[in-house]
């Protein structure tokens, strides 16, 4: 999919209304599924080299990230640099996200192949190799935003900055999700954009070992930025940003606002860590930044990335001291716990038992939560164990399953629906489950037997066992 757009549509839309206008293209026409994370890379678009294990590292890590969070990944589109090896990521791990590379018009090469088209499909091989004055696209994106500054060539570069990061912007407003910017490597444009990331309250993650802007910044904000530093008086870190990057007053600007939001920004050194990591250092860049997350929302994502140490740490930072804290803390607990639950119906078929311990940590949190669970939903999932009864589908979409206000009503609709299947199977068990009024772990057995989830069966019927409920006797 791609868009051939203008870079503004000054004076007749502002910025913001522009890039919500391309959104409501992008998530109607072209169907996108929403993200729970944003994450947008930026850096290095020519003469662009890691060593191979860095190489590997990075794109198996971005590639884990992506895909545990259905991220929309933002990048330059060319197959050139950075981009090229995010595509390469994409591709080779056969992520399924959405990956959304946002071009300047004038430095796309053949772009004379896809003037004019209106809805056809163009087939567009590589035109020539890559310069100064432009570059191809990257195949493996899925999506394409073509940005026309009015500008070609060497002088285009960068014509796609403000646009893109609007439309950033805008996305995480509507859907309501934090954003990430990742930085490896860079130039003077990649400046600009950690920026405009800073402004606005967005974590930038440095790429300390990829050279460029990235591994400059860190070390001035790790070790030059000490006033008492022999590398401060002398100017060092000063000098080579002038004579790589552009005017002192630019650099200056960045790092001003890098040093007064240091919080903001962090490193990752591809060296130093396991292939498995970077997605872990993401995640917290994600979490841990206050201003994007709150509370209640940081256990669902770690949830949602599935990891097991990220959400121990998230439960011991969840306060309950005041009759607020203790609501924010319950309601966090639910979302999250009502997620694992869903998640591991979803990935059962890959044997992913990491889901099953994230469910037994949570319940040990506090096990009368399950009680407050949207028990349909588990029976509304896409397994077809359940969509292919007639009446319990039925019964699932009619207002039987609600309450006056709106709200499901589980336990009756299992019972007069599921129960009475169940019944000649274990004799005389829905009389004694009549006397449940809430959802119960007795309820979640039943439904992981059903959908053959024996790990998470044999979690539940333990908690059975523990509190005496019916199906166990």
């Amino acid at each position: 999919h791609w868009m051939h757009l203008a870079d503004s549509r000054a004076p007749y839309r502002t910025s913001k209304k522009y890039a919500s206008e391309v959104l409501d293209l992008m998530e109607k026409h072209w169907d996108m599924s929403p993200a729970s994370v944003l994450i947008s890379i930026t850096g290095g678009a020519q003469d662009f080299v890691l060593p191979p294990r860095l190489n590997k590292a990075f794109r198996h890590g971005l590639a884990k990230a992506a895909q545990a969070t259905n991220a929309w990944v933002f990048t330059g589109g060319t197959d050139s640099g950075v981009m090229q090896l995010v595509g390469q990521a994409i591709a080779e791990y056969n992520v399924s996200c959405a990956c959304i590379g946002v071009v300047t018009w004038g430095v796309v090469l053949g772009r004379d192949h896809l003037s004019g088209l209106r809805g056809e499909t163009a087939e567009l091989a590589q035109a020539t190799n890559n310069s100064a004055a432009g570059a191809n696209l990257e195949p493996n994106h899925t999506h394409l935003l073509l940005i026309d500054s009015g500008k070609e060539g060497a002088t285009a570069w960068g014509g796609e900055i403000a646009f893109r990061f609007q439309l950033e912007k805008e996305y995480c407003l509507r859907r309501k999700v934090p954003r990430v910017l990742l930085v490896v490597q860079g130039g003077p444009g990649t400046l600009a954009s950690i920026l405009a990331a800073i402004e606005g309250e967005s974590p930038v993650v440095l790429v300390r070992d990829s050279g460029g802007v990235a591994t400059l910044l860190d070390h001035f904000l790790n070790t030059y930025k000490d006033a008492g530093s022999v590398f401060y008086q002398k100017g060092e870190i000063m000098a080579a940003f002038e004579k790589s990057y552009g005017p002192k007053r630019d650099v200056l600007t960045v790092i001003a606002e890098l040093d007064s939001k240091a919080h903001k920004v962090s490193s990752f050194g591809l060296t130093e860590n396991s292939t498995a990591e970077l997605d872990l250092h993401l995640l917290n860049a994600v979490i841990n930044d206050e201003t994007q997350v709150p509370p209640e929302k940081r256990l669902r994502l770690a949830v949602e990335w599935n990891r097991k140490d990220v959400v121990e740490r998230v439960l011991r930072g969840l306060r309950s001291t005041t009759d607020e804290e203790k609501a924010s803390a319950e309601g966090a607990l639910r979302g999250a716990l009502q997620c694992a639950v869903e998640l591991r119906a979803a990935a059962m078929a890959q044997h992913d038992g990491g889901r099953v311990q994230i469910i037994k940590l949570l319940v040990a949190q506090n096990p009368s939560i399950v009680s407050k669970l949207d028990f349909l939903a588990l029976y509304r999932s896409e397994s077809r164990i359940f969509l292919d009864s007639p009446k319990l589908w039925q019964a699932l979409v009619s207002d039987q399953a609600l309450r006056a206000d709106g709200s499901p009503t589980p336990i009756e609709v299992y019972r007069s629906v599921l129960l009475p299947f169940l019944d000649p199977l274990v004799p005389g068990m829905a009389e004694r489950l009549s006397l449940v009024t809430r959802l119960s772990f007795a309820d979640l057995l039943i439904w992981a037997v059903c959908v053959g989830d024996l790990p998470m069966a044999e979690c539940f019927w333990h908690q059975c066992q523990r509190r005496g409920d019916p199906v166990r006797k």
